[in-house]
């Protein structure tokens, strides 16, 4: 998993990398992709939480905006 987590980026897709990295280990695509599934490192897991973070994060720069602009007033 590891080995994946390090290289993954290289590839065109994690898919491709999965493929590619399971074969040199002797392992099947979707067993390393449910491991890493499991463990939290497959890419879109990793994607999805970073984009619900930006999310959280812009509606807390708007909120200290806001909240600027009121102190301000």
């Amino acid at each position: 998993m590891a080995d994946f987590v390090e290289k993954w980026e290289s590839y065109p897709s994690p898919s491709a990398a999965a493929a590619a990295i399971a074969r040199e280990w002797g392992v099947g695509r979707t067993t390393l992709s449910e491991w890493l599934s499991a463990e939290g490192k497959w890419p879109h897991t990793r994607v999805a939480a970073n984009l619900r973070l930006a999310a959280e994060n812009e509606e807390l720069r708007r909120q200290i905006e806001r909240l600027q602009q009121e102190q301000d007033q």
